[in-house]
C-alpha cells in the first residue's frame, strides 16, 4: 500500500488554504479568521462534524460566512476549490495581476467570478482542473458545486503536482482494475461511480482520505460541503502526520472503555490515549470500528489535542485474502477451511472475529451470515484475525438432488393423493425401495403432464391405481410438472 507524503511547502500552504475567502458563501468578503479557542459560530454545536470544523477553526484553516454563521452544510463550488488549490499548492502568486495567458477558452469566461478568474486560469494550466465539455468547446462552471469523485480526483493531482510526479495519477489508474472488484463490494453505489472516477475512490478510500456512508454507499456524484471539507483536509493532514496532528506508531496492548494503550516503538512503556467521538478507523483500505481492534495490532494513531482522532491499522504483513469454505458460525465467530495450496502441506481451519463492518455478499449482494452457510465456498479477506469481507459463491444444484426446486430425477411412486393432489416418492438415490425410508411428498401442478412407458399420455386417476411404478420426474419450482413411466 502506497504511502505518500507532500512536500512540506504544501503542508504549510495547506494551514492556509482554507482560510481563503472563496470558501465562504458569497465569494471573496470573508470575516476575520476565528483563531480563538471555542465555537463561535452558531450553527455548528450538535453538528456531526463539529470536532472537525473546531479543530479547523482553532488552528486557523477556515472561517465563516458571517459574524455567527458557518454553514457547514453549505456547498463548495468549483470556483472556491480552484482558489483552495492554488493556495494548498503555494502557486497563488501566478494569479497576481492579470495572471498567466489562457491556454484555452471557456465559453462560460464571462461568468467566472473576478475572485477566482486567475486561479481557475492557473489551475487549468497546472492541469488541475480541465474544465467541462459543451457543444464544440468547453465551460467551467464555475458556481457547480463540487461532487465527491471530482474532489477525490482533485486531491490526487494536487498530491502529484507537490510531488512534481504523477505517481498518484498512476496509482489510480492501477487501481481502477485491481480494486474495481473490492470497491463494487464496499458500496452499492457502485454503479454509479463514473469510470474515470473509480481508480481515485479506490485510492482516497485506501489511502483513508475519504469514507463512505453509513448505509454502505459512496455518494460520488453527492456535493461536497463545508463540513465534508473540513473532516477530509483534516483526515489528509491527519493521514501525512503533519502539524495539527500528532502521529504516535506501536502496538496495542490493551483496550477498554474507549481507549488504546500503546507501546509505541522505540519506547520501553505504554501509553494510555482517550479515542474521540468521531474517531475514524481504517483497516486495509476499509472503515471499521473501535470494536474491531484487537491487542497486538500495529497501529498508527493520529491525536488532536488530547483525543486520538484517527486509526490506522498497519496491515501490510497480516492482510490475508484466500478461498475457501465456511465451516463453523457461532456468533461473530467464523470458522473458515481455506483451499488448500497446489505445492505444500494442506492448510489448518482457522476462526476469525467477523468485523462489524463487515462486507458480506451472495452473487454481489448484501447478506447477513447465518448458520444456514455453513458449508458454502467463497473468497475471504481478514487482518489479525479480522474478517473484513465474505463473497459467497453460488449454489451450484445438483440436477439429481430431489431436494432442489428444479431437478429431474427418477425413483419409484409409493403412493398418490388425488384429494390434495399431492405425490409420495422414493428416489432411485436413497438406494432402498422399502417407502419405510427416505421418501419425499411433493406438490402436483395443475397441468402436470404424465405419459406411460409407451409416451401416451395417461390421466392421474389412472396413475394412482398402478403398484409402485418406476418413473422419471421433473421438479420445478418444488412441483412435479411432468412424469414419465419406465
Amino acid at each position: 500500500m502506497l504511502r505518500r507524503r507532500v512536500s512540506i511547502a504544501l503542508t504549510v500552504v495547506l494551514m492556509l488554504a482554507l482560510a481563503m475567502p472563496a470558501l465562504a458563501a458569497k465569494g471573496p468578503a470573508a470575516p476575520a479568521l476565528a483563531r480563538a479557542k471555542g465555537m463561535p459560530f452558531r450553527d455548528v454545536p450538535g453538528h456531526w462534524a463539529a470536532p472537525h470544523i473546531q479543530r479547523m477553526i482553532d488552528v486557523g484553516l477556515m472561517n465563516g460566512v458571517g459574524a455567527d454563521q458557518f454553514d457547514p452544510n453549505g456547498q463548495i463550488t468549483r470556483a472556491q476549490i480552484a482558489v483552495l488549490l492554488c493556495r494548498a499548492l503555494g502557486i497563488e502568486g501566478q494569479t497576481e495581476g492579470d495572471g498567466p495567458p489562457w491556454q484555452t477558452t471557456f465559453n462560460d469566461e464571462d461568468k467566472l467570478p473576478g475572485w477566482a478568474r486567475n486561479h481557475i486560469r492557473v489551475c487549468y494550466n497546472a492541469r488541475l482542473m480541465l474544465g467541462e465539455p459543451q457543444g464544440n468547446g468547453k465551460v467551467f462552471n464555475p458556481n457547480k458545486p463540487l461532487t465527491r469523485q471530482e474532489f477525490v480526483v482533485l486531491l490526487a493531482r494536487a498530491v502529484d503536482e507537490a510531488n512534481g510526479d504523477t505517481a498518484m495519477q498512476e496509482l489510480a489508474a492501477e487501481l481502477a482494475i485491481s480494486d474495481a472488484a473490492a470497491l463494487r463490494a464496499q458500496f452499492r453505489d457502485y454503479p454509479a461511480i463514473d469510470r474515470w472516477a473509480v481508480g481515485y475512490v479506490a485510492l482516497a478510500v485506501r489511502e483513508g482520505w475519504i469514507t463512505g456512508y453509513a448505509d454502505r454507499t459512496f455518494g460520488p456524484h453527492r456535493p461536497v460541503s463545508r463540513a465534508e471539507a473540513c473532516a477530509v483536509f483534516e483526515r489528509l493532514e491527519v493521514h501525512l502526520g503533519r502539524f495539527w496532528t500528532v502521529r504516535v506508531d506501536g502496538t496495542i496492548t490493551a483496550l477498554g472503555d474507549g481507549s488504546i494503550t500503546l507501546r509505541p516503538t522505540d519506547a520501553d512503556a505504554d501509553e494510555t490515549y482517550a479515542t474521540a467521538a468521531t474517531c475514524g478507523y481504517v483497516m486495509c483500505g476499509q472503515s471499521v470500528a473501535y470494536a474491531d481492534l484487537k491487542v497486538g495490532m500495529n497501529v498508527k494513531l493520529s491525536i488532536t489535542g488530547d483525543r486520538v482522532v484517527h486509526v490506522l491499522v498497519e496491515c501490510d504483513d497480516e492482510e490475508l485474502e484466500f478461498t475457501g469454505t465456511v465451516t463453523a458460525l457461532n456468533g461473530s465467530q467464523v470458522t473458515v477451511d481455506p483451499d488448500d495450496p497446489e505445492e505444500g502441506d494442506p492448510l489448518p481451519e482457522i476462526t476469525l472475529t467477523l468485523a462489524s463492518t463487515a462486507i458480506v455478499r451472495e452473487q454481489g449482494e448484501p447478506i447477513a451470515l447465518a448458520e444456514e452457510h455453513v458449508g458454502r465456498q467463497g473468497e475471504f479477506k481478514s487482518c489479525y484475525g479480522v474478517l473484513l469481507r465474505v463473497s459467497l459463491e453460488a449454489v451450484e444444484e445438483d440436477p439429481e438432488d430431489p431436494d432442489n426446486a428444479d431437478a429431474v430425477f427418477t425413483g419409484r411412486i409409493i403412493a398418490v393423493d388425488l384429494d390434495n393432489r399431492t405425490i409420495t416418492v422414493d428416489p432411485d438415490e436413497t438406494g432402498d425401495e422399502d417407502p419405510s425410508n427416505e421418501t419425499f411428498v411433493y406438490a402436483l401442478a395443475d397441468d402436470v403432464e404424465i405419459l406411460d412407458g409407451e409416451g401416451e399420455p395417461i390421466e392421474l386417476t389412472e396413475l394412482a391405481g398402478l403398484e409402485l411404478p418406476a418413473a422419471e420426474f421433473t421438479l420445478e419450482d418444488g412441483e412435479i410438472v411432468a412424469i414419465k413411466l419406465e
